[in-house]
C-alpha cells in the first residue's frame, strides 16, 4: 500500500494493514522548473497573502480568514484566494462557510477571490505575494489530507514562506 507520508502510513496500519505491506512514497515536484525568488516585505506596504485550494472543509480556509482578520487589525493585508467549490453539496456548503466568515470578519475589502485558475496563473500570483497560507484540519466526516498538499511544496520552492498547520503529513 503506497502512502504519501508517514502519517498516512500510520493511519493505514491502524486500520489493520500489516506494516511490511506499507511503503511511503513522497510526492515530488520539479524544483528545476520553479524560479526561486525570496520574498521581502516592506512594513510600509500591505502584506500580500495567498491561499490556494479547493473549497473543502479539510482545507481550513475559514480558520485562515479568522486568523488573518485578527492580523489585519495591526498590519494592512491584501489576500488573494485561488480556488472554488466543486458541484458536491459539501464543497458548496464550505464555500458558503468561507463567504460567511469573510462577511462576519469584515474582510471583503481585503480579499480578492479569483476562483479556479490554471497552474500558470497560480505561479504568476505566487510571485506577487509575500506569504502562502495553507491550513489543514480533519473535517467533521473524517476527511483529511492524504499527504502534504503539493501547493505547499511548490510555493516553498518559489522562495515564499509558507504558514500552515501541524497536521497529517504537512510537517513531513
Amino acid at each position: 500500500v503506497l502512502c504519501e507520508g508517514p502519517h498516512m502510513a500510520f493511519c493505514i496500519m491502524k486500520l489493520g494493514c500489516p506494516q511490511h505491506k506499507v511503503k511511503v512514497n513522497h510526492l515530488g515536484i520539479s524544483t528545476a522548473e520553479i524560479q526561486y525568488k525570496p520574498r521581502l516585505w516592506e512594513a510600509h506596504e500591505p502584506l500580500r497573502v495567498l491561499i490556494a485550494c479547493s473549497f473543502q472543509e479539510k482545507k481550513g480556509v475559514p480558520y485562515a480568514i479568522e486568523a488573518l482578520a485578527r492580523i489585519s487589525k495591526t498590519i494592512p493585508l491584501e489576500i488573494t484566494i485561488i480556488g472554488d467549490a466543486n458541484q458536491e453539496p459539501r464543497s458548496q456548503a464550505e464555500k458558503n462557510r468561507i463567504l460567511e466568515t469573510i462577511e462576519k470578519n469584515h474582510m471583503s475589502s481585503k480579499i480578492c477571490m479569483l476562483g479556479y485558475q490554471s497552474h500558470t496563473i497560480l505561479f504568476e500570483q505566487a510571485y506577487g505575494h509575500h506569504i502562502f497560507v495553507s491550513p489543514s484540519v480533519t473535517a467533521a466526516d473524517g476527511d483529511t489530507e492524504g499527504g502534504a498538499p503539493v501547493t505547499i511544496l511548490e510555493m516553498a520552492a518559489t522562495g515564499m514562506p509558507v504558514v500552515s498547520t501541524y497536521h497529517c503529513d504537512i510537517p513531513e
